[in-house]
This record gives C-alpha cells, sequence and structure tokens, in this order.
C-alpha cells in the first residue's frame, strides 16, 4: 500500500507547476521538516527536465494537469 501511496505522490509532483511544486516543498518542510533537505538533481534527471522543458515530444505529457491531477487525488 505505500508504495502506491508514494507512487502517487511522485505522479502528482512530475504534473506540478513549478510553482505548485514550491508550495508543496513548503507544505512537506513544515510539517515533516525534521527529516527533509534539499537533493541536487541528477545528470539524468537534469537531462530529462531539459528535454521536458525544450518540447521533446519523448518527454510531453501525454494527459493534462487538470486530468494528472484529478486521477492522482480523486
Amino acid at each position: 500500500m505505500m508504495l502506491a501511496v508514494k507512487e502517487r505522490i511522485m505522479g502528482a509532483v512530475t504534473v506540478m507547476s513549478e510553482e505548485d511544486a514550491n508550495k508543496f516543498w513548503r507544505i512537506l518542510q513544515q510539517n515533516y521538516g525534521y527529516g527533509l533537505e534539499s537533493v541536487e538533481p541528477t545528470k539524468d534527471e537534469i537531462e530529462a527536465l531539459d528535454a521536458y522543458e525544450s518540447g521533446d515530444p519523448e518527454y510531453q505529457a501525454t494527459i493534462s494537469q487538470e486530468d494528472a491531477m484529478k486521477l492522482l487525488f480523486d
């Protein structure tokens, strides 16, 4: 069950806007900050983000952010 929850969280974060991700991070820090730290992204993560931001079709969402949020949180 915990794996499914973690997967849903990761899925939600993946489709969040940068602004929403920052809000989410602040909520986590305020409520669970005792064990959280910032982690530098890996080379693969940076490459994936760059590909997404450049419009590479391999990295574009096939579902809208709104629909993904509904699936993840409903």
